[in-house]
């Protein structure tokens, strides 16, 4: 029931941010992968071996992104973040495979909105970047998707795994893949009267007004900038880790282009915000 699935997600939520548990890697990874398997529960609509009729499993899905959802992407966000506060995205860090497991629950957060269009599986995700994909959500996801805590912190994960020695390409791949995601979130704005895409709309969907939109961009694009300075400065690499590296500057500005428009991108690369 609804109030099962609440008190089960209560329940895990108290054990993900008690700080006495912070220390216990293998309760933590148990928390992230139980989240993980809850949500590939209900994010079918298909009809299964047991007969239950598509309508059911509709209706399930629907209970739950409306019920459990929002609560289970709050507390991954909020553990991403304090796992990357204390360095966890370096390979040497006792917290790094946990990391990369709360990351991977954040990773499937998208998939539920439709996000595997955009990376899809690991063995295709390089070949996505040229398709123009957007996520639209509407204004009930502001307060879970509209936070620049959130981007700043996978930003910094991704400086963490990209000035490691070690070469983690599995964390840069991951981290990627979410900001991708986060740039993929549409930035474009309604009319209430025709339904038309407008730039002039008081309108936003996701966000609440013209500021939040540019602050919102601006943050991705300071971010773009900041990685395209670390890979310029970066003496030596890989074929393999430049090619990742050059390919998801490029992915995340297209898909922030295509979102956002060249001239709002401009007046964030110039800290204007009169657009």
């Amino acid at each position: 029931s609804e109030v099962e699935i609440q008190n089960l997600l209560s329940q895990w939520q108290d054990l993900s941010n008690n700080p006495t548990h912070h220390q216990n890697s293998l309760l933590q990874s148990t928390v992230a992968e139980t989240l993980l398997a809850l949500m590939n529960e209900f994010s079918s609509t298909k009809s299964t071996g047991l007969g239950l009729p598509m309508e059911w499993h509709s209706n399930c899905r629907k209970s739950f992104e409306e019920k459990g959802l929002p609560m289970l992407i709050r507390c991954a966000f909020d553990r991403v973040i304090s796992l990357v506060g204390r360095g966890s995205a370096q390979y040497g860090h006792p917290h790094h495979g946990q990391c990369l497991q709360w990351l991977a629950l954040v990773e499937e957060v998208f998939g539920w909105f439709g996000g595997n269009l955009i990376s899809g599986s690991t063995s295709n995700r390089n070949n996505s970047g040229g398709r123009n994909i957007a996520i639209k959500l509407d204004n009930k996801w502001h307060d879970i998707f509209v936070r620049l805590d959130v981007i700043q912190c996978l930003f910094n994960a991704r400086a963490q795994a990209f000035n490691d020695q070690s070469g983690d390409l599995q964390m840069l791949t991951s981290v990627n893949s979410i900001l991708v995601h986060f740039g993929s979130l549409s930035g474009t704005t309604r009319s209430s009267k025709n339904n038309r895409i407008s730039n002039n709309s008081s309108i936003c969907g996701l966000f609440s007004n013209q500021q939040e939109r540019y602050m919102y961009a601006h943050t991705m694009m300071q971010g773009v900038l900041l990685t395209a300075q670390q890979i310029s400065s970066q003496q030596k690499d890989s074929i393999e880790s430049t090619h990742l590296n050059m390919l998801f500057v490029a992915t995340l500005v297209q898909r922030l282009v295509n979102n956002f428009s060249p001239n709002t991108l401009i007046f964030c690369k110039d800290g204007n915000s009169n657009n």
